[in-house]
């Protein structure tokens, strides 16, 4: 028997924030495990990773486009953050401007962590083309890249592309 996909639209970054906090936190400190001193990483804009930002206390260069993010890393001075900026999407609340390719172009990330909107048919998708926009630039320029997302993801859908889960390094769900 076949489960039916859900649509995400509906659903908010402050609605997801309020879910599943328990199965979160714990994925937030297994990818908390993974990132070393000195490294270039990036923070996808998740409420996974909102939490994996308020732990993380190593002195490391983080990059994200996630307002959430930014708030949580803005009290941690070993922290060396860069918020990629243009316009905001407070739905998800996020930040796009297409000349991030420009800033992107020339990093490499050490470790990249992703959320996703949904896990169907082992594609990550997302719900929004601007955040994929971002992710895709980050996703060619990461040695590694670690997938957080939750279980429930595979009952979902969403429409803009990022990946296929081969191409992942890690993958924690619960």
């Amino acid at each position: 028997r076949r489960q039916r996909q859900m649509c995400i639209r509906d659903s908010s970054y402050l609605d997801r924030s309020q879910t599943a906090n328990k199965e979160k936190t714990a994925m937030a400190q297994k990818a908390l495990q993974l990132i070393q001193d000195g490294q270039v990483i990036f923070l996808d804009v998740s409420t996974s990773m909102t939490l994996l930002a308020g732990l993380l206390n190593k002195e490391v260069t983080v990059y994200s486009h996630s307002l959430d993010n930014a708030i949580q890393l803005s009290s941690h001075s070993q922290v060396d953050f860069h918020l990629l900026g243009g316009k905001f999407y407070p739905k998800n609340r996020f930040y796009y401007d297409a000349n991030q390719a420009q800033i992107l172009d020339n990093l490499r990330f050490d470790l990249a962590f992703f959320g996703a909107s949904s896990l169907a048919n082992g594609e990550v998708t997302f719900e929004d083309a601007e955040d994929v926009a971002v992710k895709s630039l980050v996703f060619e320029r990461a040695r590694t890249k670690v997938l957080v997302a939750e279980s429930t993801k595979f009952h979902q859908h969403a429409n803009y592309y990022l990946a296929r889960l081969q191409p992942v390094s890690y993958t924690h769900l619960t």
